[in-house]
């Protein structure tokens, strides 16, 4: 089935209206993004410090980069999404490491595999809030498909857990006013709409 959905024609400003179908028992459109993949720079040669190691749901494993430095990374893969905020937690018991994620940089990719600064880049996590989690927010202007935290010390980037959470939908640049949504059984259940502008 098909649904199309017509907007009010776009108003100075606003580039982008992108439309979002929830159900209609959930709040926000905001969702929880699966992550799919990671790298790091320079990458782990031995130990449990793989990317994997902060997607795994525990906070007795931690993901880091092979050596100390700055620069050094940590991305993230997920699937085509406007991004919207990432929440990292520390160690939970091993707390001499949270000093090696203090200060840091985040960027995004988009589709078109150029990165971007995320707009609040640099980001503190400061030792004094010990385990966390801390959300970061990391709006992004188009969809992205990872996100890289660069280390600003000179220490191994290293934690334990990553979330991303972001928006998922269809969007159209410029003045367009009509939106498709091509899914199966579209409209046999109670959904909620959301136009997000941009």
């Amino acid at each position: 089935k098909t649904l199309v959905i017509s907007v009010v024609p776009t108003t100075y400003g606003i580039t982008k209206h992108e439309i979002l179908q929830v159900a209609s028992s959930q709040v926000s459109p905001l969702k929880q993004l699966a992550i799919t993949g990671g790298a790091a720079d320079p990458p782990r040669t031995q130990g449990n410090y793989l990317p994997s190691s902060c997607y795994d749901g525990s906070l007795t494993t931690e993901c880091t980069t092979n050596s100390q430095g700055v620069g050094n990374w940590i991305s993230f893969d997920f699937a085509a999404a406007t991004l919207r905020q990432v929440k990292i937690t520390k160690h939970s018991t091993n707390t001499n490491n949270h000093i090696k994620l203090t200060n840091f940089d985040m960027q995004y990719q988009d589709e078109n595999g150029g990165w971007s600064d995320c707009p609040g880049t640099p980001y503190s996590f400061p030792v004094s809030d010990g385990q966390g989690p801390l959300t970061f927010a990391c709006l992004t202007p188009v969809k992205a498909v990872k996100i890289k935290i660069v280390q600003r010390e000179n220490q191994n980037p290293q934690f334990a857990e990553i979330k991303l959470d972001g928006y998922k939908g269809e969007s159209s640049v410029g003045t367009s006013t009509s939106y498709t949504l091509n899914q199966g059984g579209i409209g046999k259940t109670a959904s909620k709409f959301y136009s997000r502008t941009c």
